[in-house]
């Protein structure tokens, strides 16, 4: 307001050809409309600069929520991969095991079907 009021007299001494005073006059009103223009800078620069910060907090907060999840889905993958490794570790010593008292079952009866067949053999060689 007091800046248009400042031009307008302005304009008013210049109609009135009344120059040197209408030109101290615009000096006024320009010092009062660059006062004006630096404190209406200085608050939209505080507005930007504060808004920015929000952005800038909010996706911070969102991108700690997200390496927060990743962490935990890691975390859940690697205890179910060691769980699948017991799991697999444990079907191999069974398997290994079966396959071991199979073997020792069928080593047991092929020693004692050549001891059966040795006492045939000696017998029959005493035999004749």
């Amino acid at each position: 307001r007091e800046l248009l009021e400042w031009r307008r007299r302005q304009h008013m001494l210049a109609r009135q050809k009344n120059y040197a005073e209408a030109q101290r006059i615009k000096k006024i009103a320009d010092k009062l409309e660059d006062k004006e223009r630096k404190s209406c800078e200085n608050m939209s620069g505080g507005a930007f600069s504060r808004k920015d910060g929000q952005f800038r907090n909010q996706q911070q907060a969102e991108l700690q929520a997200l390496l927060k999840r990743i962490d935990a889905r890691r975390k859940e993958h690697l205890k179910q991969r060691t769980l699948d490794s017991k799991r697999l570790l444990q079907r191999n010593r069974n398997v290994q095991a079966v396959l071991e008292s199979k073997q020792a079952a069928e080593s047991s009866a092929t020693f004692m079907e050549i001891r059966k067949n040795l006492m045939q053999s000696t017998t029959q060689v005493a035999a004749r």
